[in-house]
């Protein structure tokens, strides 16, 4: 029945029918291996490093919200899941199920809904360390660097969803106007590759876009499977076995990598962030939570075995397991927003009206107050967050 309530709640918004979505995620062919520098030991990667970025086009928003999560409801009972959510990460699915049952149940999905997506795009880099030591980067308004190009690569990961947006784009000079763009949200310094997208159109920018973004979940679910078939099958990192993996399914596929010769294109030129706030889904909920960066919330890290997921970010995984959590996540998928838990250093200026502020703690509480006297925002406590979530599904199934 919960299928049932978040498909309506979600077509009640739901305006546009074609949609790109993007994300992305490492890719890692190697282990980590303990050196011995002096007295002390040094954990030290060795092997293929990379990012993977995945893009799904599908022409028909609503028809795939359906399928996409009917299809998870359905396998949320056979997989005997209890978390309420309208679908799973990929390393969500990794975490409650384990890395074979989380591949099972990604695929399953995908198999369902390939009918319904029209063309996959896959991005990807080279840029061979032996062959490339350093990467050049800044220069515009400070000072240029030579950055060694594994730390250049890794800089990258939080960039290359919208790096996947843009070798889409350059490959698909002509877009629809009634096309819409999500990205899953990053941090980056100012790059070519970022002037050259908005310069065409203005994405969506989701944080947690692969949780209450369904097309975004889709790409991130994409990306996944695509590193695992790659491991499982022995095939490289190159167009024809990408292609090759995916040649059993319906939709088309199309590659591009980026390399040293167009370098300048993805490189940042200066230190300046780039700000995305113009370009944020809307409405954004805000989850603020007292004492978020105590350290008793961070969780170990998840630690794969050859497959991409190495070391995940630690994300305030307590906090994100929760129902106040679950809660908003339905209730930015119904509003088709998007949802950050609260940093005020760094969401300060973020807030505008018609967001929604969450807070659980007096602490949390008088800082959404605060912008409460500024911004015409909605002001909630967790608990007035589940509730209303709870009661909308109610009244929508009676």
């Amino acid at each position: 029945m919960l299928v049932i309530n978040i498909v309506l709640l979600y077509e009640s918004v739901s305006i546009v029918m074609k949609i790109a979505a993007f994300d992305s995620k490492g890719f890692h062919r190697g282990k980590f291996i303990v050196t011995v520098a002096g007295a002390n030991p040094v954990e030290k990667y060795l092997g293929f490093n990379s990012q993977l970025g995945m893009g799904v086009i599908i022409p028909n928003s609503d028809e795939f919200v359906k399928a996409f999560v009917g299809k998870v409801a359905e396998l949320r009972e056979s997989f005997k899941i209890k978390d309420n959510l309208p679908f799973f990460s990929s390393s969500h699915l990794i975490r409650i199920l384990g890395m074979k049952k989380a591949i099972l149940f990604a695929d399953q999905v995908i198999t369902h809904v390939q009918n319904l997506i029209e063309t996959v795009h896959c991005s990807y880099v080279i840029l061979p360390p032996k062959k490339i030591s350093h990467v050049k980067v800044g220069g515009f308004k400070n000072k240029s660097i030579l950055m060694p190009t594994n730390k250049f690569l890794d800089n990258l990961g939080s960039m290359f969803s919208y790096l996947t947006a843009s070798s889409y784009l350059h490959r698909n000079t002509f877009i629809e106007n009634t096309m819409e763009f999500h990205i899953d949200a990053f941090r980056s310094k100012s790059t070519p590759a970022w002037t050259n997208l908005t310069e065409k159109l203005s994405p969506k920018i989701f944080w947690s876009g692969n949780e209450c973004n369904p097309f975004i979940a889709c790409a991130d679910l994409l990306a996944f499977l695509t590193d695992v078939k790659l491991y499982a099958n022995r095939l490289k990192l190159e167009p024809a076995d990408i292609k090759q993996i995916w040649s059993g399914y319906s939709f088309d596929v199309t590659v591009h990598f980026y390399n040293e010769n167009n370098l300048t294109i993805y490189s940042w030129y200066d230190d300046m962030n780039i700000d995305i706030i113009p370009y944020m889904a809307k409405p954004t909920l805000f989850l603020a939570i007292d004492n978020i960066e105590d350290p008793r919330y961070a969780d170990k890290d998840y630690e794969s075995s050859e497959i991409s997921e190495i070391k995940p970010r630690k994300f305030h995984n307590v906090i994100k397991k929760s129902d106040v959590y679950y809660s908003a996540v339905r209730h930015m998928f119904g509003k088709c927003g998007s949802l950050k838990i609260f940093q005020r250093p760094e969401d300060k200026n973020s807030i505008q009206d018609g967001d929604i502020f969450v807070y659980v703690g007096q602490d949390s509480k008088k800082i959404g107050e605060d912008y409460r006297r500024t911004y015409d925002i909605k002001l909630m406590s967790g608990l007035e967050l589940r509730r209303e979530t709870n009661k909308k599904y109610e009244i929508i199934l009676n």
